[in-house]
């Protein structure tokens, strides 16, 4: 899938701003954030930095690391033949945003946001039992992570950004995070521990920037054994996380399996 932005993003000729909407800074951002540093990305330096790597801004304002970042990807790439002019701006329909889609077209992961309880039940029955549909909810579903791998990819970074802005005026009392796993591989693989570390990069993601802590009383992460009567053959959507917003009472607490804990973030 393709990433697309609405209008474009940068600072023109490195000085003057364009529209720089915040969804497509953090579009630009996530795939960026994918590409190797030997494709003119900053994955690997970004992971490094954590909570400090560079953030989108409000709706036309690009902070300056982001632009920089733009433009640096471009100045790769002009430097190796492949760009002719460059001038510190991802357009829409621009050379700039068609080579970043080509080179994380296969880092992309998949992801979708689920809007109220009626919907969670309807792709996940088994919380009809402890499930208040009268409440407030906002799921975040993401597979495709790499074997082996706890990284998030540009799909669930877009995803739980997404959900940020349907949550950002909203009160919840628990996120939780889920992390699903297979029991492939035997006990030379820790399987939990990988979907554990999954779930609290998700937890890590959803708090960048602080805007909607003030709202959520109690952050929570798990690794947990594939849903009972699903393949126990080794399938993409084993390596899936549950990042779930819930109001008071909309979910009880999940109760682990023997030996799995609940962590507090």
């Amino acid at each position: 899938m393709v990433v697309q932005i609405d209008f474009p993003v940068g600072l023109r000729d490195r000085k003057t701003p364009v529209r720089n909407m915040q969804a497509d800074q953090a579009k630009v951002l996530g795939l960026l954030a994918e590409i190797p540093e030997d494709k003119g990305g900053f994955r690997a330096r970004w992971i490094a930095l954590g909570p400090m790597r560079p953030q989108a801004g409000a709706d036309g304002a690009i902070p300056r690391d982001v632009a920089e970042a733009i433009w640096q990807f471009q100045l790769f790439w002009k430097n190796r033949g492949v760009f002719k002019v460059i001038d510190g701006v991802v357009d829409p329909d621009g050379n700039t945003l068609k080579k970043m889609n080509e080179l994380a077209e296969d880092l992309h992961g998949e992801a979708r946001v689920i809007v109220g309880s009626d919907a969670i039940l309807a792709a996940y029955p088994e919380f009809a039992s402890v499930m208040n549909p009268s409440h407030r909810s906002i799921l975040v579903e993401m597979w495709n992570f790499d074997i082996g791998g706890d990284q998030l990819k540009i799909r669930h970074r877009n995803a739980i950004f997404d959900a940020k802005l349907k949550a950002f005026d909203k009160d919840f009392t628990f996120v939780n995070a889920y992390g699903f796993h297979s029991n492939t591989g035997g006990p030379a693989f820790d399987n939990h521990a990988l979907a554990e570390r999954r779930a609290q990069n998700a937890v890590t993601e959803a708090r960048l920037g602080g805007a909607i802590d003030a709202r959520i009383r109690r952050w929570n992460y798990m690794g947990i054994d594939w849903r009972p009567g699903m393949p126990t053959g080794e399938v993409a959507e084993m390596r899936k996380v549950l990042l779930l917003w819930r109001a008071e009472s909309s979910f009880d607490d999940f109760t682990p399996q023997p030996g799995m804990k609940m962590r507090l973030f």
